[in-house]
């Protein structure tokens, strides 16, 4: 109320200079106009942080009457008065500021100028469309770089032949501003028009000197999917850098061949992409695509190591329980078509492939979505000879390994799973290998992996035992 107001203003003039700034931010929640002159004074103030906490407020009172002020800060202020004023202005939407403001760059410093059209950026009002479509045209970097955002952000196709202007013949900052406009104008239009889309996105690869932008340009031809679009995509997918976003872009493609009737040129679309994806989401989500249509994808973690046959057994509830003790016998071997009783329960285990190309073993999808609990996870492979190999493993959270009856590893922790967070030297035996483990979960995820390689680090493609 007016006396708690009366308070803060009277509280002002003998205060410390923290609590100064801190009386000046309580004012700026009042909207009393009467606070207004006291903020104002307080522009003047000796310490930059009471200045900034009156800028602050005086941007969230929005008086119409302080704006010239917090004009003239931006104009002759610090730098910090300055960036707090370019923020205080943001909070100015009404109609008489905004034009204010544009009438400030008039004959305005540079500094200014830019930080004008940042603030009115905020807003993204298209009246203000042809203030910023000149100032992009500005010598001053600074400034054209703050209106091609502003543009950017309207996303007005009327910005385009801007954008394509200062994509050719700007500065390098500029180039790269205009480009990214660019793209999202043909985001834009893709919402309508495919084909216009399709031709600016081509446009735009042409012009981009950057992977960030030419990856942004194969994410927008992701949105649209249209075949027509595969001449621009394929070069990418044999570029390093690029190859995952291009992969990205051609699985949608693919299933719209899928939708059309056109299995052969989606499947070739799938494995392309299969080979060269990053995301392990889309890597599983592509190879169940290819199975669907009857082929059987490469195994891409196997390629590096990773087992990804197993069986598994549980859940067995009380973590605690089972890292002090066993459910089966570990130095016997294990028969997989045999129920095990545990308690007065018993169990079965269950084939559980692995699809990530990380070589983890989901435990919430092969076993249960249960916290406080354990599982036994079991594989067999078999090597030609005898030989040293270093496993790798990774776990959410305990995990104990068994090597043909014999413990070679124990992690007693909570951890999330990571590939290769333990390395363990150990030997494989000619013949058939058995690879016990046990896995416990605290809480939330639940899973484990197991890379075999040789002593150099080299992956051994181990043949391993299948359903």
């Amino acid at each position: 109320g007016p006396e708690a107001t009366q308070a803060l203003l009277q509280a002002l003039p003998s205060a410390p200079a923290r609590a100064r700034a801190a009386l000046l931010r309580a004012l700026g929640t009042r909207e009393a106009p009467r606070v207004v002159p006291a903020l104002q004074a307080a522009l003047r103030d000796p310490d930059e942080n009471v200045r900034a906490a009156a800028i602050e407020s005086l941007g969230r009172l929005r008086a119409p009457e302080s704006l010239p002020a917090l004009l003239e800060v931006l104009r002759t202020g610090s730098e910090k008065d300055r960036a707090a004023a370019e923020l205080a202005l943001r909070w100015f939407a009404d109609a008489a500021s905004r034009q204010r403001m544009v009438a400030a760059l008039e004959g305005a410093p540079a500094p200014m100028r830019a930080a004008l059209l940042r603030a009115l950026t905020r807003r993204a009002d298209r009246d203000l469309l042809p203030t910023f479509l000149a100032a992009a045209r500005d010598p001053e970097e600074q400034v054209a770089l703050a209106a091609l955002e502003a543009l950017t952000r309207l996303r007005d196709e009327a910005a385009a032949p801007v954008f394509l202007e200062l994509a050719q013949r700007g500065t390098e900052k500029t180039k790269v501003a205009a480009v990214r406009g660019y793209l999202q104008i043909a985001q834009a239009r893709g919402d309508r028009d495919g084909a216009a889309a399709l031709a600016l996105y081509r446009q735009a690869l042409q012009l981009a000197a950057r992977d960030e932008e030419r990856r942004l340009a194969l994410a927008g031809l992701a949105r649209l999917a249209l075949p027509e679009s595969l001449p621009l995509i394929r070069p990418f997918l044999e570029r390093g850098k690029l190859q995952d976003a291009a992969a990205a872009a051609v699985v949608p493609i693919a299933d719209k061949l899928v939708k059309a009737g056109k299995k052969d040129q989606a499947i070739e679309l799938y494995r392309l992409a299969f080979e060269r994806l990053k995301d392990r989401r889309l890597i599983r989500e592509t190879g169940a695509k290819l199975r669907a249509l009857g082929i059987t994808p490469p195994d891409r973690a196997a390629a590096q190591g990773y087992l990804t046959h197993w069986w598994v057994l549980g859940p067995l509830p009380n973590r605690d329980l089972w890292r002090k003790q066993d459910a089966l016998p570990t130095d016997q071997p294990v028969d997989l078509s045999r129920e095990v009783g545990v308690g007065n329960r018993t169990y079965r285990w269950k084939y559980a492939p692995v699809d990530d190309p990380l070589g983890m073993l989901d435990l919430k999808r092969a076993v249960a979505r249960m916290d406080n609990c354990g599982a036994y996870v079991y594989a067999e492979v078999t090597s030609d000879t005898a030989q040293d190999v270093v496993f790798h493993f990774g776990s959410d959270d305990d995990l104990f390994c068994w090597l043909n009856g014999r413990r070679i590893h124990a992690f007693r922790g909570s951890r999330g799973w990571g590939p290769d967070q333990d390395r363990v030297e150990t030997r494989l035996e000619a013949g058939v290998n058995r690879i016990l483990l046990k896995v416990l979960n605290g809480a939330g995820a639940w899973a484990c992996s197991l890379r075999i390689t040789d002593r150099r680090g080299n992956p051994l493609q181990l043949e391993q035992r299948r359903k």
